[in-house]
């Protein structure tokens, strides 16, 4: 097997035919684009010549993924979707055991639900409940018991593992958490659903515990999971604090009696961002 076919072999999931129809244009681009993404890969993850021995397989892929996180910003051939192709590759190779029946419902790193609405069984206030809901249904149909779940940091339980569910309608992905984190359990998994004005969804798999360790890094996260604080991030937090004015804050949203977002913020980790909206309640 020669190198094109090892690459056709590794990204056959991504075509309708599993293979690409060189006569069809779309599947010349998704090839196209697939090239220049390893090409872009393969130049931002070079490294100067270090004591790689001392890592194993899955360090080295992993630092690897640091390494695009790091330039993401600053290099506009870096797309999330393309991180984030990573970061399910990576989920699916390292957490096979975890992932559990979730695979049985998609199979591959980044599968396809196709006509989703056709698993959408009563109207939603808005698309990402339809999403939930057809995502649950889907499951279902794949003979894995799958149940939705009201709450703060779960929408749906597929195969007994904790699933939060990110929609986009776009080709992109939503990595606003809102009112939770990520966790580090390596038996919850986001789902991120991009492209939901189509007919079909590009799903995602990606463990909760790699965000949660990508996020805040290896040294603030074994603290935390060591004596469940972490000085290093208190001292960052500190001095992110010491940004915001938060008297004169407070006392801009009681003089024009409106809730305050804070538009000031910092960061903390590697790339979690800190934002504050401050709401006045009268007891």
């Amino acid at each position: 097997m020669d190198v094109f076919d090892k690459l056709i072999s590794k990204y056959s999931y991504k075509f309708p035919k599993g293979y690409p129809d060189m006569g069809d244009p779309n599947d010349v681009l998704l090839l196209e684009s697939i090239i220049s993404s390893l090409i872009s890969e393969v130049e931002l993850t070079k490294e100067e010549p270090s004591d790689k021995e001392s890592l194993s397989p899955q360090q080295q892929e992993l630092q690897k993924i640091i390494n695009i996180i790091d330039k993401v910003e600053s290099d506009d051939k870096i797309t999330k979707i393309k991180l984030f192709d990573l970061l399910a590759e990576y989920t699916y190779k390292y957490y096979e055991s975890e992932l559990g029946d979730i695979k049985k419902v998609f199979p591959n790193p980044v599968s396809k639900l196709e006509n989703w609405r056709d698993y959408v069984e009563r109207k939603e206030s808005n698309v990402g409940k339809e999403v939930e809901q057809a995502i649950e249904t889907y499951a279902q149909d794949q003979g894995v018991e799958a149940s939705s779940i009201r709450g703060k940091g779960t929408d749906v339980n597929i195969g007994g593992k904790e699933v939060e569910i990110k929609s986009s309608q776009r080709n992109t992905v939503t990595t606003m958490l809102q009112t939770s984190f990520y966790k580090n359990n390596p038996n919850k998994f986001y789902l991120f659903a991009s492209n939901t004005t189509s007919s079909n969804l590009d799903i995602r798999i990606v463990s909760s515990q790699l965000l949660y360790r990508l996020s805040l890094g290896d040294d603030i996260a074994d603290e935390l999971a060591t004596d469940k604080q972490s000085q290093k991030l208190l001292d960052q937090i500190n001095k992110g604090l010491e940004t915001l004015d938060f008297p004169h804050l407070i006392q801009t949203s009681l003089s024009t009696g409106e809730s305050l977002d804070v538009k000031k913020s910092f960061v903390v980790g590697k790339n979690v961002r800190i934002r504050f909206l401050i709401n006045i309640e009268p007891q």
